[in-house]
């Protein structure tokens, strides 16, 4: 019920998303790099800079400040990258910049309170738990996976000693400090430790670039990979068997989600602002979605505010739904940047006006271009109107200080005022 959400420098915002009101606002002072909840939804760690921070995540009870520091992890000597907790959130797994993968116990394991993990050249992108395990995957930006096997079961884990009076365990103050570096052999006697059991390429015939994204299914034990060039694999762990593979844009993959049933897959592609959902055992796609590929240069409701019509430096006109965020029609006919959009009265007609030097009218029942208004001279149009009775559009030029209008019926050019500039 509860969503965090952050930008790039830092600023945080708690979100109920049953509400769908901001709870709390937070600032970390430096670039996130990434956060998640752990399964039993009672911490959340965030990473920034090398260090991990644990937080108590906020409950049922009204507090004043839902964020309250539980652990600072310290380990990785460069920017922190990735996360993934237990099934049963006792430990969660941070992957760093300097190609190693930290183990953190979210309370003082006696045989496990950190460990490091070492077998990647280049950074990790992505590092996942197995399903109950502390079984270990870890991803690596130059397309290497890495399989950890824990000696130790989830189970095994050995609970804070207890006190001499007879208390339930050892009270740890708020906001501890937990140093983590590599030990020794010796130091890891009775504590848990891992060995790598395989090591995976997936560039072997040099036909792919970098990983930039990949997410896992631990109840299926499906991986999927996206690259930089677009291409996507699907494979079955542990060993690695190709299920599927394609290439969805010419654009870097930048994130991967799979919903709970492990069907649909979600990818985002940053550079084209496109989300698309792919069915994987059908081999078909639920959803395609795209923003504006460069700047929204402007944007206008609808009279009954059910639509929300939008145009881009891209030259495109996008209208879409207020109840469910998606774009249900892109009209292309602009080939330069749109300047203004508006509707008429009826919500069913779309203006638009451009840099291109025309002015549009689209018809929202049959999605079609059915009125272009130009001027006698070439003129880049930055401004428009549509009388309360949608029978006059005006449009006014940047370079000429003119104000064209036309007849919304015929199309014809009615009359051109001449502004002082």
């Amino acid at each position: 019920s509860l969503s965090l959400s952050l930008c790039p420098e830092g600023a945080a915002l708690l979100i109920s998303l049953i509400s769908r009101s901001v709870l709390h606002h937070f600032d970390f002072h430096k670039p996130v790099r990434s956060v998640r909840f752990s399964p039993d939804g009672r911490r959340f760690v965030v990473t920034k800079d090398n260090v991990a921070l644990m937080y108590h995540a906020p409950g049922k009870t009204r507090e004043f400040n839902p964020f309250v520091l539980d652990k600072t992890y310290f380990g990785p000597y460069d920017e922190t990258t990735c996360i993934d907790w237990t099934d049963d959130s006792k430990c969660f797994v941070v992957g760093s910049q300097d190609a190693s993968s930290w183990v953190f116990g979210a309370e003082r394991w006696l045989n496990l309170v950190y460990y490091a993990v070492e077998g990647h050249k280049d950074s990790i992108t992505a590092c996942f738990f197995e399903h109950n395990s502390l079984d270990l995957y870890t991803l690596s930006r130059d397309a290497v996976l890495c399989v950890w096997v824990c000696d130790t079961q989830l189970s095994g884990l050995i609970p804070p000693a207890l006190r001499e009076g007879g208390g339930d365990g050892v009270e740890e103050s708020v906001g501890e400090q937990v140093r983590g570096r590599v030990e020794t052999e010796r130091e890891r006697v009775g504590k848990v430790q891992y060995r790598r059991t395989a090591k995976h390429f997936f560039n072997k015939e040099k036909d792919f670039n970098e990983l930039t994204a990949a997410a896992y299914h631990k109840t299926s034990h499906l991986l999927v990979t996206g690259f930089a060039s677009g291409i996507f694999h699907l494979h079955e762990l542990p060993d690695f068997n190709l299920v599927h593979s394609l290439c969805i844009s010419d654009q870097r993959i930048a994130s991967i989600s799979i919903n709970t049933s492990g069907d649909w897959i979600a990818f985002g592609c940053a550079g084209l602002g496109q989300l698309l959902v792919w069915e994987w055992q059908s081999e078909s796609y639920v959803l395609k979605q795209q923003g504006h590929f460069n700047n929204l240069t402007c944007l206008s409701y609808s009279p009954d505010a059910q639509h929300i019509a939008t145009g881009g430096e891209d030259g495109k006109v996008k209208v879409w739904s207020t109840s469910s965020g998606f774009c249900f029609v892109t009209f292309t006919e602009h080939s330069s940047s749109v300047t203004a959009v508006t509707f008429n009265h009826t919500g069913y007609v779309l203006v638009s006006a451009s840099l291109d030097g025309t002015v549009r009218a689209f018809d929202l029942h049959r999605y079609r271009n059915f009125r272009t208004f130009t001027s006698p001279q070439p003129t880049q149009f930055c401004c428009l109107a549509v009388d309360s009775s949608g029978e006059l559009v005006c449009a006014g030029s940047q370079d000429s200080f003119q104000i064209f209008v036309w007849s919304m019926q015929t199309g014809r050019l009615l009359d051109v005022r001449v502004e002082q500039s």
